[in-house]
């Protein structure tokens, strides 16, 4: 099987990282620093005490690989349209593109029941590039949970080394035979995988988790450990999810979300959000598909979601705040 990761961050290298440790190979697509780094001296994960490197086929041009039968894309959201046109070379005409982003996907909101605005489909794709070059035949949801960071070019480090869990699925529900056999190699390379004919029902809840917590731990800079021990932000914390729980039942979902739960849980370890990441790193954090697309779709139809509206109007300032002192600084 031909498989390639667009993006070689903390989730497409850990990705990457595992199907080679097995011997499955893979290419990868990656740019600058990262490039250069896995060219020079391979690409290495860390996962709890162990850490491995491997030498893998890596360029940033995909020409240079062809067609595959397995993309994985796994860039930041707000690259995601500067990329796609890159994907060409890379496809045939059953070639699954695994979108493992963050944020609400531009296929999401096709088919439901409720029948969402045109307008409100078309703005998850304003020009209708993924449409165009990707189509629906290709695209496969995921909901990933596998914290992560590249804490250097070339490097990887897994925060859940006993924690992986993907679920992928296609729009339609159906199952083609190229996404069966690369969820087995998935599971051959130590991921917990399902396939799912419900994928939308399966990412809301990870939907809700994007556009919630890592907002609140953007706002304080908190890890994610320090914000579930702060019982007054986790009031806050709870006002969006029940929010957000009533627009995936407006939208038809079916969806298992165990609020008393999620807010009890305390994970082990300080981890950073990868928004928190962003915001760190100067990169631009995931806003547009994430807590403003939320917003937008509450909006469009007709869901209360007040606390979703401030969280979203504060970080939005922040972020832009942040944008203009880097500006002043240089």
């Amino acid at each position: 099987m031909r498989i390639a990761v667009f993006g070689v961050g903390a989730v497409g290298g850990q990705w990457a990282a595992r199907f080679l440790r097995v011997g499955i190979p893979v290419s990868l697509i990656a740019r600058g620093a990262n490039l250069a780094a896995i060219r020079e001296r391979g690409l290495t994960l860390i996962s709890g005490t162990d850490e491995w490197c491997s030498r893998p086929y890596c360029t940033d041009d995909p020409a240079q690989i062809g067609s595959q039968d397995v993309v994985i894309v796994a860039v930041k959201t707000p690259s995601l349209p500067s990329v796609v046109t890159q994907l060409a070379p890379l496809l045939r005409d059953d070639t699954q593109i695994i979108f493992a982003m963050n944020g609400v996907p531009w296929w999401f909101l096709d088919g439901l029941s409720c029948d969402p605005p045109e307008q409100l489909r078309s703005s998850l794709d304003p020009e209708g590039t993924l449409r165009r070059v990707i189509g629906s035949q290709r695209a496969v949801g995921c909901s990933i949970i596998s914290g992560g960071e590249l804490v250097a070019p070339g490097v990887v480090r897994s925060d859940t080394p006993r924690h992986n869990k993907i679920v992928l699925g296609k729009p339609d529900g159906n199952t083609p035979s190229i996404l069966s056999e690369f969820v087995g190699l998935t599971a051959r390379a130590g991921y917990h995988v399902t396939l799912t004919s419900d994928i939308r029902g399966e990412m809301w809840p990870k939907l809700m988790t994007h556009s919630c917590r890592p907002l609140i731990c953007g706002l304080t800079n908190m890890t994610t450990r320090q914000l579930a021990n702060d019982p007054e932000l986790l009031v806050i914390v709870a006002k969006i999810f029940r929010e957000l729980i009533a627009l995936g039942t407006r939208l038809g979902l079916s969806f298992a979300f165990d609020l008393d739960k999620v807010i009890a849980h305390k994970p082990d370890g300080e981890h950073l959000s990868s928004f928190v990441q962003d915001m760190a790193a100067g990169r631009p954090p995931e806003l547009s598909s994430g807590i403003l697309a939320m917003r937008n779709i509450a909006h469009a139809m007709g869901v209360d979601a007040p606390i979703l509206n401030i969280v979203s109007a504060l970080i939005t300032a922040r972020v832009a705040s942040r944008r203009l002192d880097a500006i002043a600084k240089g």
